[in-house]
């Protein structure tokens, strides 16, 4: 479930979303990915090697 305040169905492009980690971030660590690729808050495929703007830590 997307936190409130947080956006929905957000273009890769708008997210700044990359196929590659960012200073160790990346999206299979982060809490919105859903396996096996997708996301909470970026619509498309989302490869667990990427990053976007949005990129939340698990805890």
């Amino acid at each position: 479930m997307v936190a409130r305040g947080l956006p929905r169905n957000v273009p890769k492009a708008v997210a700044r979303y990359q196929d590659r980690p960012n200073r160790g971030q990346r999206c299979g660590r982060c809490m919105h990915f859903i396996e096996p690729g997708g996301c909470e808050i970026v619509t498309g495929r989302i490869s667990p090697q990427g990053w976007c703007r949005y990129f939340e830590a698990m805890a």
